[in-house]
């Protein structure tokens, strides 16, 4: 209902002429600002008097009081002035807090951080009008692990259950400074809290209220407080704390999908190692790749207990990702040189396509056909220990009182390359079908155009053939060629 924007709050004699009028009809309850610029209290009280309907009356009083008003000495004048400013100035407070309080209008306030202008009076309208953590609403979570999402409320009453959200993380040469919002409940070094993002306790060490590249050690944290957490080892942006006998899940941060998206390239190979370390702690400060790679285990269906960078620059220059552990205990791990040398988006189609085997049971397929090979392997080897011929054969003469069982597994295993080498080909041509059918997988699930940009880089970084001779390839290879796997992802995409 009071159109116009108010630009500041303050003394400034000039400002209070011109929304004197303003304040006086909100003091007076009327609520209907006048219009125009007015210079000084009187011609403000002139315009006034106009719309009252006795005018003679109230030009009356007014005279009367300016009469009392010119009897007081300046001092006097002036500490009633400012009185009476200081408490329109405060009313004014008090409609624009409730006005923002109810998301009627938005206040601003300009200024330069740079002169330090402003700065002062944006702290103190943040204090005076934004609101409080009492006057904000419970937050809402889940209660992990559970299977009907069960909802949780924690109000900002130090009182209640702790619980707090990682905003935040920063490397530092001592170990990493988690930012963390309390929402509820209080904080005190020493405490142990538990992150339900992944199921482990941390205790908290020191805390700080940070001030720029000041800091201020704390004793106690609040409901609303912003703090600086020093000690916490598996906790980083996105994960929430809580108390430990109260388990909450507070809803995450979601990151935006980065618009644009580079590759990093050592120009010396000493640099690999160090750069994998950088990355590694970027990864812990800018969770945009996991964020990518956690949506991407959503839609698979994977779980996983964390995601890790492996410095595998130290030992060689391929890159690579796998997942390792049974059940709740995966864990995906990222060599460092895969992550300096492609894209997040061919870092995320890599990993989708080892995903690919995992969904596609791959590997339950291999272990169970080594399984069946080994038992036929033993089986004939029992058999083979008990024929005087194998052991004649290879020009071996078996004991005839005693066991021959050391010299059999001896002689077998001197043999077998002989006979698995006709096996070799269909191991390979299974390799090749699963790789296919991986790839396939990683295509539906993320981009088709970022797993051949990722394979070609790979080809090249582990100097493999990009045409090598068919029958060998048929053969030996357990990968297909990089062309007709392009060929087959081409496909995939169309």
């Amino acid at each position: 209902r009071f159109p116009g924007t108010v630009v500041a709050i303050t003394h400034d004699r000039y400002f209070l002429d011109n929304v004197t009028s303003w304040i006086l009809e909100l003091d007076r309850g009327k609520g209907i600002p006048h219009e125009g610029n007015y210079s000084s209290f009187l011609e403000v009280q002139e315009r006034r008097l106009k719309q009252e309907s006795n005018e003679e009356a109230a030009n009356q009083r007014t005279i009367a009081r300016e009469r009392e008003w010119i009897k007081q000495s300046p001092k006097a004048r002036q500490a009633k002035s400012k009185a009476r400013y200081e408490r329109y100035e405060e009313l004014l407070k008090k409609a624009l807090r409730e006005g923002t309080l109810k998301g009627l209008f938005t206040p601003v306030v300009c200024g330069s951080s740079k002169n330090f202008h402003g700065v002062q009076q944006l702290l103190d309208h943040v204090i005076d009008l934004l609101p409080a953590p009492i006057d904000r609403p419970p937050v809402e979570g889940l209660v992990p692990k559970s299977k009907e999402k069960e909802k949780v409320l924690r109000k900002p009453d130090p009182k209640d259950h702790f619980s707090g959200l990682a905003f935040k993380t920063v490397a530092e040469p001592t170990g990493d400074l988690v930012y963390v919002r309390v929402y509820s409940g209080e904080l005190h070094p020493g405490d142990t809290v538990l992150n339900t993002s992944n199921g482990r306790q941390e205790r908290i060490g020191r805390m700080y209220r940070m001030m720029g590249n000041k800091r201020e050690e704390l004793e106690v944290a609040g409901p609303g407080t912003i703090i600086a957490v020093v000690g916490l080892k598996t906790t980083y942006t996105g994960n929430t704390l809580c108390s430990t006998d109260a388990p909450v899940a507070l809803e995450s941060i979601n990151f935006p999908k980065p618009v644009i998206s580079v590759a990093l390239v050592p120009d010396k190979t000493n640099d690999e190692s160090k750069l994998g370390d950088a990355l590694g702690r970027l990864l812990r400060d800018d969770p945009t790749l996991k964020a990518r790679v956690t949506a991407l285990m959503s839609r698979c269906g994977f779980r996983a207990k964390g995601l890790f960078v492996m410095d595998g620059s130290r030992r060689s220059a391929h890159g690579n990702a796998y997942f390792t552990g049974f059940g709740a205990a995966k864990r995906i791990v990222f060599f460092d040189t895969l992550i300096t040398r492609l894209a997040e988006g061919e870092v995320e189609a890599v990993l989708a396509h080892e995903l690919g085997h995992f969904k596609r049971r791959h590997i339950w397929k291999r272990m169970g056909w080594m399984f069946a090979m080994s038992l036929g392997f033993f089986a004939l080897l029992g058999w083979l220990a008990t024929q005087p011929w194998f052991y004649f054969g290879l020009g071996a003469t078996p004991s005839l009182v005693g066991s021959n069982d050391g010299l059999a597994l001896v002689l077998f295993m001197l043999a077998l390359p002989v006979f698995t080498f006709l096996f070799a080909p269909i191991g390979s041509w299974a390799s090749r079908k699963h790789e296919f059918e991986a790839d396939a997988y990683a295509a539906e699930q993320t981009s088709a155009t970022d797993l051949v940009a990722a394979l070609v880089k790979l080809y090249q970084d582990n100097a493999a053939t990009l045409t090598p001779d068919p029958m060998y390839s048929a053969f030996y290879d357990s990968h297909p060629n990089a062309a007709t796997r392009v060929a087959h992802l081409a496909q995939a995409g169309a």
